[in-house]
């Protein structure tokens, strides 16, 4: 492993052009809030949190990413109750784990956490950051929570290197256990060698060669490992300069380079080509329009069917991706919709699977959690895919659809829930008389049926782009079908009187004779 650091620390720098600067960039970055002081090899000293103002801002740390959660049947980390007791950092014992001289205990630390510090302190460093400890946990108000949270993105990135527990099912299991002993066949060979006689005499020299199964299965061992279905665990993977997984068979080492693994071989594949972007995702600001919105959609589309522990974290989980993504395509955005040339298709998501299994739940979020507005699919649990529209077919309307972005001037980003307001949009009835019973183009988010909804209007995103019929004239719209957002009123506030409230309900594609004719004066609504 510290030979895997050494290569990488020499050969993939800022200096070398023909190779991925893996090395950590931390100007303009803070030092994490906590990190957790392990010391060295043969030292003896206490573990304890340190957030003084006197740190080194060119300190080296590593993170651990890891999967939370305990054995239901593990009497010592679960209560009366059989709910799980996390060893984690608190108001309560904050104090505590602060003083070099109390500190926190190694021995009462779950295994995965004492393997993380023994794993530190090998490749030679003193500091190290895991989320439960350097995040105060079970606050009532999650202040703490909410604000670290936002920084996972220079956490990860920042590190010198990141620690994942592929392998462990939970936090008690740890990740430096033995092996099982791999089976060979030892075969006795001869191999041909100079003798030294003359230059050209050869020889048969007696040789060993031991065959045993191949191990090397990285899409396996890490893609599609239980901890790779936690939906955190894509940021932090992704963010990570470069990242040693520990797997049930073997240690990976992962960076821009590539996948390097303990039998010597090294493997490259286009899924390991993103995640392993030291900065993540440089390579798709490369690419044209297109193959943009492709990747964010299969991006967005594989996080939506990651599971949390806490659905209301669904929001926040990837909020450093998110913050890093917009800034490399120039726009801005929140909660998985992106403004400017990607606003519209945005929008356009829906519920992967059929109802009634397929439906998406409103995620009961809790006091000053963020809450993503309806028109954001991290307010509802489920997975999601998008509307098929074929590139360069609509001309999006952006004179009846008025983005929630647009109080914001010159920003990149993440856009903070303060600036966001309402979706302006020009709305219209639905002429359910030209409308299957099962309608098939309209996919609801949650309702089975579109018509038991009361006053279901629909919102057009686009017109059908104009192009001349050869020979002249136009060709024909009749039968072209309008990307729609399907909204619903939501409750007024008492003595309300402002623009029509209303809530996304799902999305569609319906025919211009499938809905009534605009009026004169034309009917705005807010979407929030």
């Amino acid at each position: 492993m510290k030979k895997w650091i050494a290569d990488c620390d020499k050969k993939h720098t800022a200096k070398n052009k023909d190779q991925p600067n893996c090395n950590p960039k931390r100007s303009g970055m803070r030092l994490p809030t906590r990190l957790i002081y392990v010391g060295s090899v043969g030292k003896a000293t206490k573990i304890h949190l340190d957030c003084s103002d006197t740190r080194d801002p060119g300190l080296k740390y590593i993170a651990l990413s890891h999967r939370w959660g305990y054995p239901r049947d593990d009497d010592e980390w679960t209560d009366s109750d059989g709910k799980a007791k996390n060893f984690c950092t608190t108001n309560d014992n904050l104090v505590e784990f602060m003083d070099p001289q109390l500190g926190i205990d190694f021995a009462a630390m779950p295994k995965t956490f004492r393997d993380a510090i023994e794993v530190t302190r090998g490749l030679g460093l003193e500091y190290l950051w895991i989320d439960s400890l350097c995040i105060i946990q079970n606050q009532s108000d999650n202040a703490d929570f909410n604000a670290e949270s936002r920084r996972m993105r220079d956490v990860y990135n920042g590190a010198y290197c990141t620690i994942a527990s592929t392998g462990a099912d939970g936090t008690t299991d740890g990740f430096l256990n033995k092996k099982e002993d791999r089976a060979c066949v030892r075969i006795e060979t001869t191999r041909k060698v100079l003798d030294g006689k003359t230059p050209d005499s050869i020889d048969d020299k007696p040789c060993t060669v031991y065959v045993c199964d191949a191990i090397d299965d990285f899409k396996r061992d890490v893609d599609g490992s239980d901890m790779a279905t936690r939906g955190w665990i894509l940021q932090e993977r992704a963010l990570s300069r470069r990242t040693l997984h520990f797997a049930k068979n073997q240690v990976y080492w992962e960076c821009g380079a590539g996948v390097c693994c303990e039998t010597l071989t090294r493997l490259f594949n286009r899924r390991a080509t993103f995640m392993s972007d030291p900065d993540f995702p440089s390579q798709a600001g490369k690419y044209l329009k297109g193959m943009k919105i492709k990747f964010y959609e299969s991006l967005y589309q594989h996080y939506s069917s990651l599971n949390f522990s806490v659905m209301a974290n669904r929001a926040v989980a990837m909020d450093g991706l998110e913050s890093k993504i917009l800034t490399t395509f120039l726009t801005k955005g929140a909660y998985g919709i992106m403004d400017g040339e990607f606003l519209h298709r945005s929008f356009l998501w829906k519920r992967q699977e059929p109802l009634p299994e397929g439906a998406m739940h409103q995620i009961p979020f809790r006091k000053n959690d963020p809450t993503p507005p309806s028109w954001s699919w991290m307010a509802v649990s489920g997975k999601i895919t998008y509307l098929p529209v074929d590139f360069d077919t609509v001309d999006w309307d952006t004179y009846h659809v008025l983005s929630p972005f647009r109080n914001t001037v010159d920003m990149l980003g993440v856009v903070a829930d303060s600036q966001l307001v309402p979706i302006k949009a020009v709305a219209r009835d639905i002429n359910w008389k030209t409308v299957s019973s099962k309608a098939e183009t309209l996919f609801l988010d949650r309702e089975p049926v579109p018509r038991g909804i009361p006053g279901l209007k629909c919102v057009v995103m686009g017109t059908k782009k104009e192009r001349p019929r050869a020979g002249g004239g136009r060709l024909d719209d009749s039968t072209f079908r309008f990307p729609v957002l399907l909204v619903a009123p939501k409750d007024l506030p008492a003595g309300y009187s402002g623009t029509p409230l209303y809530e996304r309900v799902g999305v569609g594609k319906l025919e211009d004779h499938q809905m009534e004719a605009e009026p004169l004066e034309k009917q705005w609504v807010h979407i929030s």
